[in-house]
């Protein structure tokens, strides 16, 4: 019925619900979500029914065998109906107002995967190696040393301020040989380190140690500029893309995740190493993909969405004086501490205030 404000009627609609995943499974109480990703045969999207039996949610192919699954059920039990079920937005299917973000899919999703294994891969086919002699070390706490100094000078040479300080075995989540890095960097952290890859591959490329690397280096490079394409395509259209642009960037996301895919096996079945991990949030991503393909098989649509309109990164930024100060306090609570020394200093404000106004001083 719409809502009166000052004679006036006002009508709402939910257009999606936009979060990460782990706030999707508790919001909708999801039975079939990401975290069922590890057993076996358990369908583990609450979008289609990947992941079930015959039906690999690895699939990125340009037609999946999970696309003819889609909204298959309701993603809960019956016995437990969130309450988002009651929110007017799909007769049928209402888990469709939960809207994917592309930014934890990517920036803080997929791109840490790609950036911390490529890496470590690297590192495994002689890259940051020094010739042994007394006093050198070639552990990987050494190796990551030597790539972080590497990373400093790029980031001179291109006037660019990441937030990261260091390159340790935590920070890349890869303390022992059978751990799947992942490189623990904020958004903006891993937009200025694939721009460092894809320099790293290249030099590597022309000064490579054994020609049976290049297909592999080339693999990297391709997925870094498939990445670089896709962020340059989104941030710099508005809120709708044209068909020649949706084309575009529906390449862009098959490419990496066909690169990824063969890197994936290469790590596997080739060096014997664990990286390029394969999570939920690559399986969102190829929804993201698949989503753009079924606009441009549809020839009256003229205008499809960009992906970029329900991602959080923009909830996610502070400016002005909380910005200034989340970045002097300690980044294990951030929060907490922010908002303590926020409260302190307004609690200081205010009894300054009350003193101006008992004694009657001007404030100059």
């Amino acid at each position: 019925n719409g809502i009166v404000i000052n004679q006036k009627r006002w009508y709402v609609s939910i257009v999606g619900l936009k979060g990460d995943l782990k706030w999707f499974e508790k919001i909708g109480k999801l039975h079939r979500c990401f975290n069922k990703q590890i057993g076996v045969n358990l369908q583990c999207c609450h979008e289609c029914g990947a992941g079930g039996i015959n039906m690999p949610w690895e699939d990125g192919n340009h037609f999946p065998c999970w696309s003819n699954s889609l909204f298959p059920s309701r993603p809960w039990r019956d016995t437990e109906v969130p309450a988002i079920a009651q929110i007017p937005h799909h007769d049928r299917e209402p888990e469709r107002m939960l809207k994917r973000d592309l930014f934890h899919v990517s920036k803080v999703g997929v791109i840490r995967d790609f950036l911390a294994s490529s890496l470590i891969l690297m590192f495994h086919l002689g890259y940051f190696i020094e010739p042994r002699q007394r006093g050198v070390s070639n552990s990987r706490e050494s190796l990551l040393q030597r790539a972080h100094h590497h990373f400093k000078w790029y980031c001179k040479c291109n006037h660019k301020s990441p937030g990261l300080h260091s390159f340790t075995k935590v920070f890349f989540n890869a303390v022992y040989q059978s751990d799947y890095p992942w490189v623990n960097t904020k958004g903006s952290d891993s937009t200025i380190m694939v721009g460092w890859i894809r320099v790293l591959v290249k030099g590597f490329l022309n000064d490579i140690l054994d020609e049976d690397h290049r297909e592999v280096l080339e693999s990297v490079l391709l997925a870094a500029n498939s990445i670089e394409g896709w962020q340059s395509l989104v941030y710099n259209h508005g809120l709708w893309l044209n068909r020649h642009c949706a084309a575009v960037l529906y390449d862009h996301f098959h490419t990496f995740i066909a690169e990824y895919d063969k890197l994936a096996f290469w790590s596997l079945y080739s060096f014997r190493i664990t990286t390029f991990a394969k999570k939920g949030k690559l399986h969102q991503m190829m929804h993201f993909k698949y989503e753009i393909l079924e606009h441009l098989q549809d020839p009256s649509v003229k205008w499809i969405l960009n992906p970029l309109a329900f991602a959080c990164e923009a909830n996610e930024d502070v400016v002005g004086r909380i910005s200034r100060l989340s970045r002097r306090v300690s980044p294990q609570i951030p929060v907490k501490r922010t908002l303590q020394l926020y409260l302190m200093k307004s609690k200081a404000v205010y009894r300054r205030y009350k003193t101006v106004q008992k004694n009657g001083i001007k404030k100059k």
